[in-house]
């Protein structure tokens, strides 16, 4: 072993024999893979129940769906992301480059999910880490369109309102803010959103 491999093996070592390090690593994976799953949820639940049938059971996807969604899978096979991206695209809702960096989110993602022990070992870099702000962008972007294009456009409160799209924050997105700002290590942001939520909170509580 030369002395740089030597040093490489001895610097990952002391990695691994460091808590703080470990559990940075950990909850960086952990966060990305979350931030990935409300992001497919943006892209394909908000579609699954928009063209949902109400049965016996509850909501279930119907013939629309069939029809208006998976029918659009670029591949024939019915699937339900490439579907719901291919529906996204020609909505208007995201568009064909975006949905590009959807894909290279996804493989990120999958990466992460197959190699996580070498990414812990620090023995393969933490690629995914430069997704998180693309990945938070796509998120906003597509639940600002649905609030904008369908919650505020079928709800007569809203009639006559000017609504400022850059002021729209759907629920989740600001999950996803919270995600990110804590994955990249900002703690001051993750404690002013604290902050904000419990004023909030005690704002509609009536206290001070």
């Amino acid at each position: 072993m030369t002395n740089n491999g030597a040093e490489d093996a001895f610097a990952q070592w002391e990695a691994m024999l460091t808590p703080e390090v470990i559990r940075g690593r950990l909850i960086r994976a952990g966060l990305f893979s979350l931030g990935y799953e409300l992001l497919e949820t943006a892209v394909v639940g908000r579609l699954r129940d928009f063209y949902a049938d109400f049965t016996a059971t509850g909501l279930k996807p119907g013939k629309d769906y069939q029809e208006k969604v998976l029918s659009l899978d670029p591949k024939g096979k019915g699937d339900a992301l490439r579907g719901s991206l291919a529906w996204l695209i020609d909505a208007g809702a995201l568009s064909p480059e975006e949905c590009e960096t959807f894909w290279a989110i996804k493989r990120a993602r999958n990466e992460v999910a197959h190699e996580l022990s070498l990414m812990v070992g620090g023995s393969k870099p933490e690629a995914f880490a430069g997704q998180f702000d693309a990945m938070r962008s796509l998120h906003v972007k597509i639940q600002r369109w649905w609030v904008i294009h369908f919650d505020v456009a079928t709800d007569p409160a809203w009639d006559g309102i000017e609504i400022d799209p850059e002021q729209v924050m759907h629920g989740s997105a600001l999950v996803m803010q919270i995600l990110v700002d804590v994955a990249l290590g900002d703690g001051n942001l993750a404690e002013d959103h604290l902050k904000a939520f419990q004023a909030e909170k005690n704002k509609r509580r009536g206290r001070p």
